[in-house]
Order: structure tokens, then C-alpha cells, then sequence
């Protein structure tokens, strides 16, 4: 194990204690003040931590409190379900499970829907990222919303846990963030349909306007995109049907160069044969008569045998 989660699990040299529903996690104030301000605020102001070393991080998860401090040890943190009951028989040998698994395990007197780690991924990075903006952990943040939009692809869409998650994300941080917002304004234009017929969701939104409102405005931006959709299609057949009329003229103007070409011709043999007129002494008309290799080098008329002025054109 390396020995930055070493130094996590035994809490050796440890300076600060963190408390969570019964729990204690001997951790060291340089690394956890030094990646956040609010923390270095409570450990260096005019407050009670500041004089006894101790922070009750009770309203959070005894989970969410220990994958925040494995991200603080090591950058990362695992979003897979980690009932802290089952942490210490885990096999997982991703790091920061084995971080995970290496802290010691809940008390099992306390209530458990206190202690549950959360039903989804989707819903446990939503709570890492509020975590991040509550203790001004910007790289916590961002790690968060990264792995929160992508579990909410792979988990199913519009599942059970819904509601529970739509509450999370639009009352755990500011109005003004939009880091999990924006997302969920996505779906929720996706979803209108399902989040109009789930009658608790249609309870949540009149608590939380907000929700309602980011559903509008994804029905309006799923809306505009398929309009800008049509008009590139339509400007795509419309370049096509462009090129079909250019190629189209193009061949026009050929085969009025090639009739052009072939009256030119037929003038010609018009002229040609123009002067055969009724032959002087039959009456006949002037037919033509072939003459070797050539059938115009000789011209008259096959009845009487006359020929034409010299006999030859």
C-alpha cells in the first residue's frame, strides 16, 4: 500500500481527529487544511475545533466521509457501493477501495438508513460533489461531475431512484452551480414524459420549482437542436438537389451542342442532295448512283441513264 494511504489507515502522526456517527479517523492537518479552506478555517479560528482538534462530520455518511478523505490522501476516491459493514472483507484492488476497506467499519448500533451508503452511483457522486463545494475542494468537484455524468448514463436512465437524486442534486448545492444541474436539465428535457407521469417527481417539483423549470428549458433546447437538425438535413438536400440542377443544365447544354452539331449536318446534306431535281429527259427524279468505293462521286438518274452536267459532283 502506498504510503500516503499508510498514513490514512494507521493514523500515525496524526494532529486531527474527524468524527462521524461514532466514528473517528485520525487524520493530519497539512494535508487535509492544505487542500481545503474551509477545514484550514475551522482548525486555525476563533473556533471550538481549532482549540480541541476535533470536527463532527456527522451530517454525512461515515462512507462519504471516508472517500473524501481517500481523495484527500490520494487524489481519488471509488464511487462503487461501500457499506462500510462489508468494507473490511472487500477484494477490490483499486486503490482507493482498498483505502476504503483498510478504515475501520461502522458501529453496527447505529441506524442504518444513517449509515447507508447511498442506492446508486449517480447518487454517491452527487454527494462527493456537494462535499467538494461545501469544504472548497475544487479538484473534488470536478472529479465528481465528471463521474456523476457518466454514472447516470450506465446505470439506466429514469430508474427508481429518480426522485431521490433529483432532490440531491437541486437542493444539496447553490442554485447558482451548475455543475450536476446542467446535466440533469439534459435528461430532464429527454424525460419530460416519465417525470410528468411519476407522481413523486410531480410532488418534488412543486417543492422545488427549480426542477420544473430546468425541464422546461431541456423540452427547449432537445427542441431547438432537432430543429437545427432538420434545417441542416433540409440544406444538405437542398446542396444536393443544387448540384443535380447544375448537372443537369450541364447535360442540357450539351445535348443542345450535339443538336446544334447535328442540324449543322443535316444542313449539309440537305445542301448536298438540293440540286437533284427532276431529271430533263425522263422527268424522273434525280436518284443517286453509286460510283466505286464512294456513292456520291457520281450522281444521275438511273432510269435513262443521263447524267448530271459532267456526271460527277
Amino acid at each position: 500500500m502506498p504510503d500516503m494511504l499508510q498514513m490514512l489507515t494507521s493514523g500515525d502522526f496524526s494532529d486531527l481527529i474527524i468524527k462521524c456517527r461514532g466514528q473517528e479517523r485520525r487524520v493530519h492537518r497539512v494535508i487535509v487544511c492544505g487542500q481545503s479552506s474551509v477545514f484550514k478555517t475551522m482548525y486555525s479560528g476563533p473556533f471550538v475545533e481549532a482549540s480541541s482538534g476535533v470536527v463532527d462530520l456527522s451530517d454525512h455518511s461515515v462512507a462519504d466521509v471516508d472517500r473524501l478523505l481517500v481523495f484527500l490522501y490520494t487524489g481519488d476516491y471509488s464511487d462503487t457501493r461501500t457499506e462500510s459493514a462489508d468494507a473490511a472483507a472487500s477484494s477490490n484492488t483499486d486503490k482507493s477501495d482498498e483505502a476504503m476497506s483498510s478504515l475501520p467499519a461502522n458501529d453496527s448500533s447505529h441506524d442504518s438508513k444513517v449509515d447507508e451508503d447511498g442506492p446508486s452511483a449517480p447518487l454517491r457522486n452527487a454527494r462527493m460533489y456537494a462535499m467538494g463545494d461545501r469544504y472548497d475542494i475544487a479538484p473534488l468537484k470536478q472529479m465528481a461531475k465528471s463521474r456523476f455524468s457518466v454514472a447516470i448514463l450506465t446505470t439506466g436512465l429514469f430508474s427508481g431512484v429518480w426522485p431521490e437524486l433529483l432532490e440531491y442534486v437541486y437542493t444539496s448545492t447553490p442554485d447558482s452551480d451548475r455543475g450536476l444541474r446542467d446535466p440533469m436539465q439534459e435528461l430532464c428535457g429527454l424525460g419530460a414524459e416519465y417525470l410528468l407521469t411519476n407522481q413523486a417527481i410531480v410532488n418534488l417539483m412543486l417543492e422545488v420549482p427549480t426542477i420544473a423549470l430546468d425541464m422546461c428549458k431541456g423540452l427547449l433546447a432537445l427542441a431547438k437542436s432537432q430543429h437545427d437538425l432538420k434545417r441542416e438535413r433540409i440544406e444538405a438536400l437542398q446542396n444536393k438537389l443544387g448540384e443535380s440542377r447544375c448537372k443537369l443544365e450541364l447535360a442540357a447544354a450539351q445535348n443542345s451542342q450535339r443538336l446544334r452539331m447535328a442540324e449543322s449536318k443535316l444542313d449539309k446534306y440537305q445542301a448536298l442532295v438540293g440540286w437533284l431535281r427532276d431529271c430533263g429527259d425522263c422527268g424522273r427524279a434525280w436518284k443517286m448512283a453509286p460510283s466505286g468505293s464512294n456513292p456520291l462521286i457520281f450522281a444521275g438518274c438511273l432510269d435513262c441513264q443521263t447524267a448530271r452536267g459532267s456526271g460527277r459532283i
